[in-house]
């Protein structure tokens, strides 16, 4: 297995679009490098800044919000002590105090469901479930959290998941005009709330030789 992606997208590769290929199954051992550039909407509710000022110290989320930030998001593959692959996302916010904050994704052979680690020592967890939609889109939904590490996890109830902590839901979508673009579309929303964060926008991909 080349990438934690691979067992939750579909059986043949060739059926993805070029530009989820070499985003989600790039693989340690491939010649490129893979980084996406663009600009993103961000927004929180504002009574709620002291909770994501909170969240961005910890590594989790960003604190700030705004229109059309400049933001890259960097695709790191790589493999733990036991040959299972992974992959780190790194994104970073152009704001004027610029923010980064890094997930971890792993496959969950248990669960086949794909983990997303973040904060200090991957405590917090999202456990998803993924499906791609032909011709160009891939959704992460159903999103659960979960406490733990790179190797162990106890996942929330749903239920409680639900209430406590909110629902996450990403999806991506190629452009069909431009196959090299993705809109993103990232929230996190409460039941009774609404929608507490967001970040929604296009980005480009960026490949690049592997330095030697």
């Amino acid at each position: 297995m080349q990438s934690p992606f691979e067992p939750a997208l579909p059986a043949e590769p060739q059926t993805l679009p070029p530009t989820f290929r070499d985003q989600f199954l790039i693989g340690p051992e491939s010649l490129l490098t893979v980084a996406l550039d663009g600009r993103l909407d961000v927004t929180r509710r504002a009574w709620l800044a002291p909770l994501f000022f909170t969240l961005a110290r910890l590594g989790l989320l960003v604190a700030q919000s705004g229109r059309g930030v400049p933001v890259t998001l960097d695709v790191a593959p790589g493999r733990d002590a036991r040959g299972e692959p992974w992959q780190i996302n790194r994104r970073r916010f152009g704001f004027a105090r610029p923010e980064q904050f890094n997930t971890l994704t792993v496959w969950d052979a248990k669960r086949k469901r794909i983990i997303d680690l973040t904060g200090p020592g991957g405590l917090m967890q999202i456990v998803w479930a993924t499906r791609f939609d032909a011709p160009g889109t891939i959704r992460f939904e159903h999103g659960c959290f979960a406490l733990g590490g790179r190797r162990g996890r106890i996942v929330l109830p749903r239920l409680l998941s639900h209430w406590l902590m909110g629902d996450p839901a990403f999806t991506q979508t190629v452009d069909a005009a431009d196959p090299d673009v993705v809109r993103i579309d990232f929230t996190l929303a409460h039941p009774l709330l609404g929608e507490l964060f967001a970040y929604r926008g296009d980005l480009r991909i960026r490949r690049a030789p592997r330095a030697t």
